[in-house]
């Protein structure tokens, strides 16, 4: 949990090496964390990486979605919302926080997708989103 409250910071702070080092820390550990992923792809977004952002959002996208249906007892959101906060997923009353981690890596895939002019991949994965919320 440190790193990620670490990569956070140096998000923050716009340090994206920094950050990058911080997740690369977590990944290595646990290569499919992914709440390290998807914030890995933020990173790679702010440095103009986007092939590389891309590739690591669908490798969230594979594990986070594959499972999102599932209820997990680990809590996935980001640090700064774990903090005195009740979890509470946006996406409606039978969501688990699993589901929620899944919408905001479909909606970043559909992003990077757009900044790189890839329209028609856009629309399909928005339509993914629809279709499992």
């Amino acid at each position: 949990m440190y790193c990620l409250f670490q990569a956070e910071f140096y998000m923050g702070l716009e340090e994206w090496n920094k950050a990058e080092m911080a997740l690369q820390r977590i990944l290595n550990s646990e290569p499919q964390h992914d709440v390290a992923l998807y914030q890995l792809s933020q990173v790679y977004l702010e440095q103009n990486r986007t092939r590389l952002a891309l590739e690591v959002i669908r490798s969230a996208s594979k594990n986070a979605c594959n499972s999102a249906k599932k209820t997990s007892t680990v809590p996935i959101t980001m640090p700064s919302q774990q903090i005195n906060q009740p979890s509470k997923c946006i996406w409606g009353p039978k969501c688990t926080s699993k589901a929620e981690l899944c919408a905001q890596i479909i909606i970043q895939e559909a992003d990077i997708l757009r900044t790189m002019r890839h329209y028609k991949q856009a629309v399909q994965v928005n339509s993914l989103f629809f279709k499992n919320f």
